[in-house]
């Protein structure tokens, strides 16, 4: 999903995250916008670095996905988004209470980006288990 569905999706996130508190609520939705950190390795891989190239390429992505979607992107990891990593930091939110509304932030975004990719045809399993991924390279 692109960064403004995502935002605008956020207001779903904080409604139902409110109840825990505003704190909780506004960490839940900075780190569902925080999570695509790890999307950096794509403009380096692309070698996005003015914002002009980083806005061509947002609006190439589907194009690529959609002219051969086994092989677009193949070769890149979105490590935050894998269940790997979320289990862990699941485990730890465990122990640090602060780690909750950014485990449920995170949640959010994986849940968003699955729908959309099912709906766009996209894959999902590459991007979504650091196993899976590594089993294909």
């Amino acid at each position: 999903m692109k960064f403004t569905s995502h935002l605008i999706a956020s207001p779903v996130l904080l409604s139902i995250s409110y109840f825990n508190g505003i704190e909780y609520a506004l960490i839940a939705v900075f780190a569902s916008l925080a999570i695509d950190a790890d999307h950096i390795y794509l403009l380096f891989k692309e070698r996005a670095f003015s914002y002009s190239r980083i806005k061509k390429l947002n609006n190439k992505i589907y194009d690529i996905y959609q002219k051969d979607p086994d092989q677009a992107f193949k070769n890149v990891i979105y490590f935050f988004h894998t269940v790997e990593f979320n289990l862990i930091l699941f485990i730890f939110s465990l122990f640090i209470p602060w780690l909750q509304p950014v485990f449920i932030g995170f949640l959010f975004h994986i849940l968003c980006d699955i729908i959309h990719h099912k709906l766009h045809g996209m894959p999902i399993m590459r991007w979504l288990s650091l196993i899976y991924f590594i089993k294909l390279q």
